[in-house]
């Protein structure tokens, strides 16, 4: 059994907020490294976005869905958010219109 309004979500989100956060320092650190081998300046402009990380997968109860969806959209904005849920053919549309846009 799950106790509710135990802040899952949230925690979650920071849990992956915190995983970007890791992430962008790493490849910051080698752009660093890589520039001051080829002679180069740092650019502090020079920035990773999300599409630059690895996917986090989050699996719910459909109960929850929706609040979830709304949760990680607030709480992580440079996130794209896409849910799988549904019939497989209706899967299957979602999946290759968001990956193919």
């Amino acid at each position: 059994a799950d106790d509710m309004g135990l802040g899952k979500t949230v925690q979650t989100c920071g849990l992956m907020a915190a995983l970007e956060d890791e992430r962008e320092k790493e490849l910051k650190g080698r752009e660093g490294e890589e520039k001051k081998e080829d002679g180069e300046s740092e650019d502090p402009k020079c920035t990773s976005s999300s599409s630059d990380l690895p996917p986090h997968l989050v699996i719910c109860p459909v109960s929850v869905l929706a609040q979830w969806r709304t949760t990680v959209e607030k709480a992580l904005p440079s996130h794209d958010v896409f849910v799988l849920h549904g019939h497989r053919e209706e899967r299957r549309a979602n999946l290759l219109s968001f990956f193919l846009e």
